[in-house]
C-alpha cells in the first residue's frame, strides 16, 4: 500500500541529516585549518549516526534557509541516492519532488521582510557607532555606547575630534530614544559642528541641546542656525560659553525670530557688546516662543541694556529673563517701562548689574502697579538703605502685587523694614526679603526728597567706603592695590578721588574731599596705607557707638 506521507518524511528525515553532517566536517575543517584555536568538543555520545551529531543536535549551528537550500538541491538527492539505494520503495521521484516544492513554498511564507528586518535594525545607534568608530579609527567611548539606550546622552569635557563628533553624529542619525544631547566643554570646532549639522537637520527625537564651552565660531555657529531652522523640534538651546561676539549677532537673532519651538536659550558668560544687544532687543519683541532667556554675563552697557529691556516690554510670551554682570545702571528707566508694561514676566535677575538708589526708586515705581512678577533680584548692586526701603513701600502700595521673593544679597536695610516686611507678609505670608543685614543704627544711607535717592549725602564717607566694600567683597588691600598703580604704598589725593570714582563709590565729590581730610592725618596730601587702615577702625568703631 502506497504511503506518500511517510515516504516523504523518511527522504526529508535523511537529507536533513546528510546536510547537517556535511556542515559539520566543514566546520571541523575549518577550525582546523585556521590560525584560531578551536574549542575542543565533547566526547561524541554513541548514539551519534557514522559520527555525526542528530539533527537536533546544538553543535552544528545553521539557519533553516540553509538547510531548505541544500535539501532540495539536485546534489542532495544524489547524495540520498548513495547512501539509500532503494529506499523509496519504487515510489516516483518526480511525486515525492512536487510534495517538497509545496512544503518549500510553505515554509518559506511563514518568513515575511518584516520579520527579517526587525532582527538588523539599529535602534539605538550602536552599531553603527561602533561600525563608524572603526572606519575612522577612532576609540569608541564607553559613556557613548551604554547612555545610546537611554534619553540623554551626555559626553562632557573630553576635547572630541572631528572625527570622534562625526561618529557620534552618525549614530543618532539611526538613534531614536535619545531626547538630550550634552557635549559641552569639548572644545568642538567649527568642523565638528559641521559633522553634527546634518545630524540635527534629521533628528527630530532630540529637544534639548547643550554646545556651550565648546568654540566653533562663526562658521560653526552658522551651521547650527541652519540645522536648527529646519529641524523646528529643539526646545531647549545652551550656548554659553561659547565666544559669541557682536558679529555672531545676525544668527542668535535668526534663532530668536524663526526657530518658533525654542523656548529656552541660555547666551551667558560671551563677549556680546552694543551691536549685538541693538539686535537682540529687535529681535525680542517679536519673538512669541522664547520662555527663558539668559544673557548673563556678558559686555551689555547701558545703552545695549536700554535697547534689549526696550524690545523685551514688547515681548509677550517670556517668563524668566537673566541679566545678571551686565551694566544697567542710566538703562534703569527702561528696566522700570518693562516691569510696568510686560504682562508675562514672572522672573527677572539684576544681580550685579551697576544698579544705584536713584534707578531702584525708578524701578520701584513700576512695581507699584505691576501684578505679574514674582521674582526679583537686584543684589550685590550699590545700593542702600534708601533702595531697600523704596522696594518695601512699593509692595506695600500695592495690594495685587504678585512678588514672592525680593533678593537684595550684599545690602543692608534700617530696622524699620522688619516692620514693613511683617506688615506685606499679613496678606502675602510666602513673602522672601533676602538682604545682608540689619543696620542698628537709626540713620539712613542716602536722602528721600522728592520721593527721590540721591547718591549717599548723610552718613559719614567713612561708613560708606566700608560698607561700598563689605558689599563688593572688597578686602582693604585689594582697594589700595588698585589705587596705588606704582606700588609706593601711598597716593595722592587725586589718584585717592579719581580711584574710587573709577569703582563707582556712592560719594559725591564733596564726600570724597571730605574721606581724603579725614583719612589724611599728617596732612600731607596724600593717603597712605596705614593712615587708610586707621580710618577703616575709626569708623567700626563709631558704627559700634551707633
Amino acid at each position: 500500500m502506497e504511503q506518500p506521507d511517510d515516504a516523504v518524511a523518511e527522504v526529508k528525515a535523511k537529507r536533513e541529516h546528510t546536510f547537517r553532517s556535511r556542515m559539520h566536517e566543514r566546520t571541523l575543517t575549518n577550525l582546523t585549518t585556521s590560525r584560531i584555536t578551536p574549542i575542543k568538543r565533547p566526547e561524541i555520545p554513541a548514539h551519534t549516526y557514522n559520527g555525526v551529531p542528530p539533527p537536533d543536535s546544538p553543535d552544528v549551528a545553521i539557519s533553516d534557509q540553509e538547510m531548505l537550500q541544500f535539501m532540495y538541491s539536485e546534489a542532495s538527492f544524489d547524495l540520498i541516492r548513495n547512501d539509500t539505494g532503494d529506499a523509496l520503495d519504487g515510489k516516483k521521484e518526480t511525486e515525492i519532488e512536487t510534495k517538497f516544492e509545496e512544503d518549500y513554498e510553505y515554509d518559506t511564507d511563514l518568513e515575511t521582510p518584516d520579520s527579517r528586518c526587525e532582527s538588523t535594525f539599529d535602534q539605538w545607534g550602536k552599531a553603527t557607532y561602533l561600525a563608524a568608530c572603526k572606519r575612522l579609527r577612532v576609540v569608541p567611548v564607553q559613556s557613548v555606547l551604554s547612555h545610546l539606550e537611554a534619553t540623554e546622552l551626555v559626553v562632557k569635557h573630553r576635547t572630541l575630534s572631528e572625527k570622534e563628533a562625526k561618529a557620534i553624529a552618525e549614530a543618532l542619525l539611526v538613534n531614536t530614544t535619545v531626547t538630550h544631547l550634552d557635549l559641552s566643554g569639548n572644545n568642538l570646532s567649527a568642523g565638528g559642528l559641521a559633522h553634527l549639522a546634518p545630524m540635527l537637520r534629521e533628528n527630530l527625537n532630540i529637544r534639548s541641546l547643550n554646545l556651550s564651552g565648546n568654540l566653533f565660531g562663526t562658521e560653526g555657529l552658522k551651521s547650527l542656525s541652519m540645522a536648527l531652522l529646519v529641524n523646528q523640534n529643539i526646545t531647549v538651546l545652551s550656548l554659553s560659553g561659547t565666544h559669541l561676539a557682536d558679529e555672531h549677532a545676525t544668527y542668535i537673532a535668526n534663532l530668536l525670530q524663526d526657530v518658533k519651538t525654542l523656548v529656552e536659550l541660555d547666551l551667558s558668560h560671551n563677549n556680546m557688546g552694543e551691536s549685538a544687544a541693538n539686535i537682540i532687543g529687535a529681535s525680542l519683541a517679536n519673538n512669541d516662543a522664547l520662555r527663558i532667556l539668559n544673557l548673563g554675563w556678558n559686555n551689555f552697557r547701558p545703552k545695549g541694556s536700554a535697547a534689549i529691556f526696550q524690545g523685551l516690554t514688547d515681548n509677550v510670551m517670556l517668563k524668566t529673563f537673566i541679566y545678571s554682570m551686565n551694566g544697567v545702571a542710566e538703562a534703569a528707566s527702561a528696566v522700570a517701562a518693562t516691569i510696568k508694561h510686560n504682562v508675562s514676566l514672572k522672573e527677572l535677575d539684576l544681580t550685579s548689574t551697576r544698579l544705584f538708589d536713584n534707578g531702584v526708586v525708578k524701578i520701584c515705581k513700576s512695581l507699584e502697579s505691576n501684578e505679574h512678577l514674582e521674582i526679583l533680584k537686584m543684589g550685590y548692586n550699590t545700593i542702600t538703605t534708601l533702595g531697600g526701603l523704596a522696594v518695601l513701600k512699593a509692595l506695600l502700595k500695592n495690594e495685587h502685587s504678585a512678588l514672592k521673593c525680593v533678593d537684595l544679597s550684599r545690602v543692608y536695610v534700617h530696622k524699620d523694614c522688619i516692620m514693613m516686611v511683617e506688615k506685606i507678609r499679613e496678606t502675602n505670608p510666602s513673602f522672601q526679603f533676602k538682604i545682608d543685614g540689619i543696620l542698628k543704627s537709626d540713620r539712613y544711607y542716602g536722602d528721600e526728597k522728592k520721593g527721590r535717592s540721591q547718591p549717599i549725602i548723610s552718613s559719614s564717607p567713612i561708613d560708606i567706603l566700608r560698607w561700598f566694600m563689605e558689599s563688593k567683597s572688597f578686602r582693604l588691600i585689594d582697594l589700595f592695590k588698585h589705587l596705588d598703580k606704582d606700588g609706593s604704598m601711598s597716593v595722592t589725593r587725586e589718584e585717592f578721588i579719581m580711584g574710587l570714582k573709577a569703582v563707582d563709590v556712592p560719594m559725591t565729590t564733596a564726600q570724597l574731599d571730605e574721606l581724603v581730610n579725614m583719612l589724611d592725618k599728617d596732612k600731607d596730601g596724600e593717603v597712605d596705607f596705614k593712615e587708610l587702615i586707621d580710618g577703616q577702625k575709626e569708623g567700626r568703631r563709631q558704627g559700634r557707638k551707633n
